[in-house]
């Protein structure tokens, strides 16, 4: 019986990401329109003439959303694109719903366009998402179109049958070039939001489990980024944490209430001060009330 259980869980999870591929392949990245004769900048020098005026530059890097979510009923994934004609060092900015603390921060993942920098997103006093990057090299971005940032939220309340979501925060919107010139020219904002439609989201993943479990990672080995799922029976404080070989933190994933049901977490191979790990064994552990289990696995740089 605990057999024909396991292959119904391993054919209800395949099912759910080969949805998510159908979504991926049928929903290509939305073209962010993002028109350079119309980019201006803010004279900052304060020896200019010019200085506090807004000043055509011709350098432009617009943010848009990938026009689906994906995930499940119990997280899901926020596509963020851009489109520059000027490469890029560094970004920031927050992230904002309309769905008063349903969602809750999970993970930041490197898109195509920034493979290799360093993301240390967190989650704001408010429950936004403040979300970093910047290559420790100094590297730079291509020019073009493609994704910059994946993140991924836990859904620990009702959001109904849409979501909405901008980009804002008090420190604003940077895309910055190599001059630390901020080139962010358009992005959905307060007041051009966008609403996504929740009913399209996969919800077949979702309900809650009968055990406490600890999913093997995939892909294992990896590069550079894997996921860990791992499954709760009832709302509970979780500790997710990478151990190196000598038993010593990494970095925490988790340590947050968390809510019951199917969750997924995923790993970048870099520490909690951003800074990707070597190529070796890893171990990653999973504590709550009543349970601990830890699993090992290979990070190939």
């Amino acid at each position: 019986m605990n057999i024909v259980r396991g292959e119904c869980k391993r054919m209800k999870r395949f099912s759910w990401i080969l949805m998510l591929s159908l979504i991926v392949l049928l929903n290509p990245a939305m073209a962010v329109d993002c028109p350079a004769d119309t980019a201006f900048h803010v004279d900052m020098d304060t020896t200019s003439d010019t200085y506090g005026e807004e000043i055509p530059t011709g350098l432009c890097a617009c943010l848009g959303f990938e026009p689906e979510l994906t995930g499940s009923s119990d997280a899901i994934t926020l596509t963020i694109l851009v489109n520059n004609n000027e490469p890029l060092r560094a970004f920031q900015f927050e992230i904002i719903d309309d769905t008063d603390d349903a969602l809750v921060f999970n993970s930041a993942a490197a898109g195509d366009k920034i493979e290799g920098w360093s993301i240390p997103a967190t989650e704001t006093e408010n429950g936004d998402v403040l979300v970093f990057g910047f290559s420790f090299s100094g590297a730079e971005t291509d020019t073009g179109e493609g994704v910059l940032v994946y993140v991924t939220f836990d859904v620990v309340g009702s959001v109904g049958d849409q979501v909405t979501f901008w980009l804002g925060g008090e420190g604003g919107v940077r895309l910055s070039d190599a001059d630390a010139e901020n080139v962010a020219c358009s992005y959905p904002d307060e007041d051009n939001p966008v609403t996504f439609n929740m009913l399209g989201v996969d919800s077949d993943f979702g309900g809650i489990p009968t055990e406490i479990a600890l999913m093997q990672n995939y892909p294992n080995p990896f590069n550079p980024v894997t996921t860990i799922d791992f499954q709760l029976v009832q709302s509970s404080p979780v500790e997710l944490v990478i151990y190196n070989v000598l038993g010593q933190k990494v970095a925490m994933l988790v340590n947050r209430e968390m809510s019951a049901g199917y969750h997924q977490i995923q790993w970048d191979g870099r520490n909690e001060f951003g800074r990707a790990m070597a190529s070796g064994v890893y171990f990653y552990s999973l504590k709550t009330e009543g349970f601990y289990d830890q699993k090992k696995m290979l990070l190939l740089q």
